[in-house]
């Protein structure tokens, strides 16, 4: 590849770089939603799509720009001494342009990552104020249609905290399959219960995860296929046992 195509590119690929960063900047504001429950539930849900959907074509811009660098150097290396000397200022600016935007673009990945936090967490609160307003009337509707066999109200329960200790899962899964996974509850608000117990870093991963029906069951199969294997156990025991020594 010549250097002019390679500098060609470069100018292409930040261009196009530039426009996402300035159309990304809506995606930051502070979030402004409706007061009712399903409306705002609606707004944060689309929020969340949008910052998601932004973070891939982000992460695919900077890929491409630091391609698009990496074929300028290449290209810088392939001439010889008299030409590089003649073209240094040229490559430097071209090449410390990109590597400004990479920087940018990096700045804005984390504040979108914050932004869906943030929104993840306003979408747990809004859960959480429907569960609790749905509740009551849950309750009385299962109580007149299965006076007999109704279960009996999911009480405030105290779950022990998990935070990534191998040997730890199978008492906490337990207890948690016991009093919250095995209810006849949304798995929605299984999410919730689940989110409350977890921290450390295995709260970062769960909040990851869509906060639906089937991002509960992701959620609780990658936890299973993370921790619940017998080696790892084990080997984690051992470690265990030898700092303790």
């Amino acid at each position: 590849m010549s250097l002019q195509f390679a500098k060609a590119r470069i100018t292409k690929t930040r261009t196009s770089v530039e426009n996402i960063i300035d159309s990304t900047k809506v995606l930051l504001e502070p979030l402004q939603t409706p007061e009712t429950g399903q409306e705002a539930t609606i707004s944060l849900e689309r929020r969340l799509t949008f910052v998601r959907q932004r973070l891939r074509r982000l992460n695919l811009a900077k890929r491409n720009l630091e391609e698009a660098t990496e074929k300028l150097e290449a290209a810088f290396k392939e001439l010889d001494g008299d030409t590089q000397r003649k073209e240094e200022e040229s490559f430097n600016e071209y090449g410390g342009g990109a590597t400004d935007e990479i920087i940018r673009i990096e700045e804005l990945v984390g504040d979108l990552a914050e932004m869906e936090i943030l929104v993840l967490e306003e979408l747990q609160n809004r859960r959480n104020q429907e569960e609790q307003t749905e509740q009551p009337s849950r309750q009385l509707q299962r109580r007149s249609e299965q006076p007999q066999t109704g279960y009996p109200p999911l009480p405030n329960l105290q779950i022990p905290s998990f935070s990534g200790k191998t040997w730890e899962w199978e008492n906490f899964w337990q207890l948690f399959r016991h009093n919250i996974h095995d209810q006849p509850i949304s798995n929605i608000a299984k999410f919730n219960y689940l989110l409350k117990a977890v921290s450390g870093e295995i709260k970062e991963t769960m909040t990851r995860f869509q906060i639906s029906e089937t991002g509960y069951e992701e959620a609780i199969t990658w936890l299973q296929s993370r921790f619940g294997r017998e080696e790892v156990i084990v080997e984690q025991l051992y470690a265990k046992l030898e700092t303790s020594t």
